[in-house]
């Protein structure tokens, strides 16, 4: 086969210029693109092709698989909760309305891929609004999104008699669970209880009313219904390898990160639960202030999105040990908590007092450090 057509029409004009399929195959120009851009597949572009930022090439929604589920695999809200169960995505009971209840559960995953989905349902009928799910990135994350073009898909099969949902671009002016504003029009999209469906938004321009101090994410919600109303018991979603990122097409589903601990870490910039599983998980280093408490000093394994909220599972969670003995606490007392480690108190009995020695969970007790929204 010759290399070369006689005919052949060059299309380029100018250095940098790259010859691709037109209509009917017609050699055509692609101009040269921003420096460092890499040609991409782009069902947008009149060539189908465009040059993109490397960075558009990946997700940035923490948990997109839905892989974590740290502080619960199952969780009610109810009244106007909005409710994390999978780290980093909520469920909104808001608008559902009457007494009506929005439960968050972990299931099996159907995709290849997927090991867990995430099924989003009420389970008390309510009187306004349907089941409703979403994620919001912190205020770095959303950053790189600040003036640009994003887009986003989410694998979604109905539950009850759901027919119909909508995904939306979401903000807020500052670092908060509530979505106050949406970005765009929603995106209605069909949906059964047989099938997944992509719910797919291209190419958002999602503009600056966040401002630099805000955030944005996606939210799904459910928009219709085959017979009676969307807030009826039983109505929701089920949904999978969630996708948000830069430029005008939503890409392929990917983790955040391809490393599971790294992943995990993403996580705990958030939430990060420790013990629960093994008695004597340790914690840290401490004394013996006086025969009747000790203090305590444990680290996170990330620093936090912000200061959190340290709580212990029972009064009785910490045992302090020293070259003498093992005191169990019967009451516990966070002095201080930080973005890297917090101090604790612990009333003991029958200590002496200046000893050093550490300290460890009882048991299956267990202390969650939450930095989330």
């Amino acid at each position: 086969m010759p290399l070369y057509t006689p005919g052949l029409t060059n299309p380029m004009t100018t250095q940098g210029d790259i010859i691709v399929g037109g209509s009917a195959g017609t050699p055509t120009r692609q101009a040269i693109g921003t420096n460092g851009y890499v040609v991409a597949a782009d069902s947008t572009a009149t060539n189908l092709v465009s040059y993109q930022s490397p960075v558009n090439h990946r997700n940035h929604l923490v948990n997109s698989a839905l892989d974590y589920w740290q502080a619960s695999t199952s969780i009610n809200a109810t009244g106007s909760q909005l409710l994390y169960a999978a780290d980093q995505w909520f469920c909104d009971n808001s608008a559902v309305g009457g007494s009506g209840q929005t439960t968050f559960a972990q299931v099996t995953g159907s995709l290849n891929g997927s090991l867990f989905g995430g099924s989003v349902k009420l389970t008390v009928a309510g009187s306004t609004g349907g089941a409703v799910a979403a994620q919001l990135l912190s205020n770095k994350a959303s950053q790189c999104f600040y003036g640009q073009t994003a887009s986003t898909t989410i694998q979604v099969k109905a539950l009850g008699n759901v027919n119909q949902v909508q995904i939306q671009f979401i903000s807020n002016t500052s670092e908060s669970r509530v979505a106050t504003s949406t970005i765009g029009s929603p995106v209605s999209v069909s949906v059964n209880t047989s099938t997944f469906t992509a719910c797919t938004i291209n190419g958002q321009a999602l503009g600056t009313a966040q401002t630099a101090a805000g955030i944005v994410g996606v939210r799904i919600k459910v928009s219709g219904v085959s017979t009676g109303n969307v807030w009826d018991l039983n109505n929701g979603f089920v949904f999978e390898q969630a996708m948000m990122n830069l430029g005008p097409v939503a890409l392929p589903f990917m983790r955040q990160f391809d490393d599971p601990a790294t992943e995990l870490d993403s996580c705990f910039y958030f939430f990060e639960k420790i013990g629960g599983d093994v008695s004597g998980t340790p914690l840290g280093l401490g004394y013996t202030v006086s025969t009747t408490s000790a203090t305590c000093l444990f680290q996170w394994q990330v620093k936090k999105r912000a200061a959190p909220t340290v709580l212990f599972s029972a009064s009785n969670a910490v045992i302090f040990n020293n070259d003498q003995n093992n005191f169990t606490s019967s009451a516990l007392n966070v002095n201080v908590a930080g973005t890297t480690a917090a101090n604790f108190s612990a009333t003991i009995s029958g200590a002496t007092q200046n000893h050093s020695g550490s300290c460890g969970l009882n048991l299956t007790a267990s202390v969650t450090i939450d930095a989330r929204m």
